[in-house]
């Protein structure tokens, strides 16, 4: 029986971690308060308020952690997820290979941390939460499940040179969001880079050959 990662694409994966489900919920919950906040009578609006499930925090994986950490974690979901979702419909569009979308991915991580340096430096520093279920993700298809070892410390690694990339932003006012990723592109490649390639990866890898043939 295929697995899970084999059904879905990458993007659909992507759409079902946990912190996607948090964040759906929070603003179709937001939606909600906004489309009754004006027509709804003041005492209704109280009770109903009462018998809603609150949204649970969101502050990624681990032990509960206090408010103000969870405050910060949730704002830098919050911040980064419109550069998440751009990545999910480029890498769509293009039909990226794993290594594709994580270089996608770690470039719009180095853009966000540029864009939000004081949220991406506050305590404690680094990516927003959503990163680590992201890699795992984009670590199960290099050809490993996610919960075995190799896709375990694959998926670690990953998250790992995601915040060096963060590190790198945030150290270095001039750095780039290209420069950053390339800091850590050869390893990537390493731990991604499987037999089968993207539409794109095998035009231009096919290219290449042809040229190299009629050159010589």
């Amino acid at each position: 029986m295929p697995s899970i990662s084999q059904e879905l694409t990458i993007s659909q994966e992507l759409r079902s971690t946990p912190t996607s489900l948090w964040y759906r919920a929070r603003r179709d919950a937001q939606a909600e308060r906004a489309q009754f906040a004006s027509a709804e009578p003041v005492h209704e609006r109280w009770h109903r308020n009462q018998e809603r499930q609150p949204i649970a925090r969101r502050a990624g994986e681990g032990p509960p952690v206090i408010p103000g950490a969870a405050l910060v974690a949730e704002a830098k979901v919050i911040a980064f997820w419109p550069y998440r979702e751009g990545v999910i419909k480029i890498a769509d569009a293009f039909d990226m290979a794993p290594f594709e979308w994580a270089a996608a991915y770690l470039r719009a991580l180095a853009a966000w941390a540029g864009d939000n340096r004081p949220l991406a430096a506050c305590h404690p520093a680094g990516p927003p939460g959503c990163m680590a279920e992201d890699m795992k993700v984009l670590a199960a298809r290099r050809g490993h499940c996610a919960g075995e070892p190799a896709g375990t410390i694959r998926a670690a690694r990953l998250a790992e040179l995601a915040c060096t990339v963060i590190s790198l932003v945030l150290d270095d006012a001039s750095i780039t969001p290209l420069g950053a990723f390339n800091s850590v592109r050869d390893e990537v490649h390493q731990l991604l880079a499987g037999p089968s390639a993207s539409l794109a990866g095998r035009v231009v890898h096919s290219g290449a050959g042809l040229s190299g043939r009629v050159s010589h």
